[in-house]
Parts: structure tokens; C-alpha cells; sequence
């Protein structure tokens, strides 16, 4: 059974929707966010002509790579699966609380889109929109 390993103090981010609080922490034996990367894709791929970039989202995913398209936020990225080498077998990080771990893992996860799908179900980050843009 998995458990939070601690609490953490809220974190506020910042984002083009508005402003977010982040509560909670991270779990033991859960890894989820430890088996992908999401990589930012530019913008600009969303104003291409629907043809091409649905030609292009199927090419990608041929490829194993999921594309994550949010219009409503004007974002697209990459959702790429590769397991973290860090990641042990138990799925606990191997540089958990060191300073070998990226800034970016103790800051994962920065937005609600973050958590979309499965990860969704197993996170215990949670957001509240503090404001809107």
C-alpha cells in the first residue's frame, strides 16, 4: 500500500489560466510520474491545418509517443515512455530527498494538466485555482 511520504507546504504556481496551489506530497511505491517524460511542444503546431497535425499526432504514436493537445490552454507536448534510471524496482526514487534529484522531480507536478489520465488516479498532488487569467 503506498503512503505519503510527507506533507508538503503548499506551492503556488503561476501558468497562462492563472494562478495554482499545489497541496500534498509524494507516495512510496509509486514511480507513476517516473515511467514517462512530457516534453513542451511549440505552440505554433495547433494552428496548423487539422489534416496535418492529425497526420502528425498518428505518425508520432506510431512511434509510442502520445501527444497531449490542450487548445484551451494553447499547449501541445510529447508524452514519451521511458522509465527514469533512478527509479528502483520497488518504484521508490533511488535519490529521494539527495541532492542528486533533479530540482524538476521536486517540483513535478506544476499544473493540473500534469495529472491527466492515469496518473490522475494515483497522484496525491491536488490543485485549486487561486485565480484566473
Amino acid at each position: 500500500m503506498m503512503k505519503q511520504l510527507q506533507e508538503e507546504e503548499p506551492s503556488y504556481y503561476r501558468s497562462s489560466d492563472g494562478v495554482w496551489k499545489r497541496t500534498g506530497g509524494c507516495s512510496t511505491e509509486c514511480g507513476a510520474c517516473c515511467q514517462y517524460m512530457i516534453l513542451p511542444l511549440h505552440a505554433a503546431m495547433l494552428s496548423q491545418p487539422p489534416e496535418r497535425l492529425s497526420d502528425w499526432i498518428k505518425w508520432a504514436e506510431y512511434h509510442g509517443i502520445e501527444i497531449l493537445v490542450d487548445r484551451g490552454a494553447g499547449s501541445i507536448s510529447a508524452k514519451v515512455s521511458l522509465k527514469c534510471e533512478k527509479l528502483a524496482d520497488d518504484l521508490t526514487c533511488s535519490v529521494y530527498g539527495t541532492d542528486e534529484r533533479p530540482i524538476m522531480c521536486n517540483k513535478y507536478p506544476l499544473h493540473p494538466l500534469d495529472l491527466e489520465g492515469e496518473l490522475a488516479e494515483i497522484c496525491t498532488y491536488e490543485f485549486s485555482k487561486i485565480t484566473s487569467t
